[in-house]
């Protein structure tokens, strides 16, 4: 293979494109660009372009985990969090659940708090800060996809259920929106089963744990999915006004 040759500085980014190396091609032409970058040394100058390739990089790769997640709240950022809202939960253990530590021991984590709290936007952020450290997240609301698992035929039944076992993280939004019949039982048990010390599990619900075996039919399944959670989990408990409520009364009133 020929690669075009560099007789001078306006030959560098179609060679740097040529080599794949797109961003660092766009940051040397601003670098050139800039009638200050004089003022930077040499190596601080190709630091910020190598910089720019290594930033894409990172930022293209996190995209498609963050793709395959299928977060609800994809944009949803720890950064941005509100401490001004009147919430109260342990900002110490979000510090800690935010380093992703937890998932890669393996531990799970339980966010109960009443509607419109912010459960499911504080675990979306989670999930983000999961596919930032390229780890593999899958979000389902837990009662679609057990519908869904009632459909397959037992080879795509237990394909799918290989799937979630190798995830890093599974996150199991609105548990308890509805009672478990035996099958819906015997299908949880086997998917948080499937999940046990092989990956981390985020399990989000309005209801408190205490009242988790009144959902199910059938109590050996139930007593199984709560040992499988309960052992190895992080809780997160949530409680204060409805966000939701109070963003839409913000806006009536402006």
């Amino acid at each position: 293979m020929k690669y075009p040759s560099i007789t001078s500085a306006e030959d560098i980014p179609a060679a740097l494109r040529d080599m794949r190396l797109s961003a660092m091609a766009a940051a040397f032409e601003e670098d050139m660009k800039n009638p200050n970058s004089n003022l930077k040394t040499f190596t601080e100058r190709f630091s910020d372009i190598v910089r720019a390739e290594q930033d894409y990089r990172k930022n293209r790769k996190t995209n498609k985990y963050l793709k395959y997640a299928h977060l609800k709240m994809p944009d949803a950022d720890l950064a941005d969090f509100d401490m001004s809202v009147n919430r109260q939960l342990d900002i110490d253990v979000l510090t800690k659940l935010s380093t992703c530590d937890w998932i890669r021991n393996r531990l799970n984590v339980i966010v109960t708090g009443p509607c419109g709290c912010g459960k499911t936007w504080i675990s979306s952020a989670l999930g983000v800060r999961a596919c930032e450290n390229f780890m593999t997240v899958r979000f389902y609301p837990t009662n679609r996809l057990i519908l869904r698992m009632k459909t397959y035929t037992p080879d795509l039944y237990l394909q799918k259920l290989n799937e979630i076992q190798n995830l890093d993280l599974l996150i199991l939004d609105d548990i308890g929106l509805q009672n478990y019949d035996l099958d819906s039982c015997r299908i949880f048990y086997e998917i948080l089963d499937a999940r046990y010390k092989n990956g981390s599990t985020l399990l989000i619900s309005q209801f408190p744990v205490s009242a988790w075996s009144d959902l199910f039919a059938d109590k050996t399944y139930g007593n199984g999915v709560l040992s499988r959670n309960i052992e190895n989990s992080i809780r997160m408990e949530i409680t204060g006004d409805d966000l939701r409520l109070n963003h839409k009364a913000n806006l009536t009133t402006e």
